[in-house]
């Protein structure tokens, strides 16, 4: 798949998140989340043929950059587009091993809901997974973009009449479309009021991929905090 896959989904995406949230009303709602996620980078993977390498980068040392940013905008039948949006670099450094790992994602999907608490989605992950490994004087990299499909769910269960809630998804997809399989998990703790939700909780993304440049089999992890407004 071409490399600018995943900007032209970004671009898709959000026009037309800001296109539903222009033309929304009263009854609709848009939130925009600006949040921090510090993941730690496990697993192994090889670029161009070099030697397969072993990651184990927790922060503050090799991350050096997380960018994410989340929107949905929800209809006033509880149906819900959702909008996902990451960057994140890994730098890592074993003697003679040097290695620098870079994730983009783009995630869009759509939910709709099946009880008063719970939602079914599906929805399309872009990813651009790029490995440059350096062994010595020899260095190798590669970088490979893709879409996978994905399914899952969402589900929003309040805490008490004290504003608290938990909110938690979980999705799985690839399935040799994309990736050979990919998986993600999150759970967060939060209080909302009318205009603003403060949440905090942990996620996991897991991605195995395969092909003559890159082979992967990672997963990344980590604390997350999250300041939301809800319009």
């Amino acid at each position: 798949m071409r490399r600018n896959s995943l900007a032209t989904l970004h671009v898709l995406v959000v026009a037309c998140a800001l296109a539903g949230g222009a033309h929304a009303q009263d009854d609709w709602r848009l939130t925009i989340e600006p949040y921090a996620w510090v993941p730690t980078l496990e697993g192994e993977g090889s670029s161009d043929g070099s030697v397969e390498v072993d990651f184990d980068i927790d922060y503050p040392g090799g991350l050096s950059a997380a960018l994410p940013l989340a929107l949905q905008l929800e209809t006033p039948s509880g149906r819900t587009w959702t909008l996902d949006v990451l960057y994140a670099r890994w730098e890592d450094d074993h003697g003679s091993i040097e290695t620098e790992s870079e994730l983009s994602l783009v995630d869009a999907s759509y939910g709709w809901p099946v009880t008063d608490t719970w939602d079914f989605a599906l929805g399309l992950r872009a990813v651009e997974l790029g490995l440059d490994v350096e062994v010595g004087a020899a260095d190798a990299d590669a970088t490979e973009s893709w879409i996978d499909p994905w399914f899952g769910g969402r589900g929003d269960v309040p805490l008490g009449d004290g504003g608290w809630g938990l909110r938690a998804r979980g999705d799985v997809g690839g399935f040799g479309v994309g990736s050979d399989f990919t998986w993600q998990a999150a759970a967060l703790v939060g209080w909302s009021s009318e205009r603003w939700r403060f949440e905090f909780g942990y996620r996991a993304l897991a991605v195995k991929f395969d092909d003559d440049d890159l082979e992967t089999d990672l997963i990344a992890h980590g604390p997350i905090l999250g300041v939301a407004l809800m319009l």
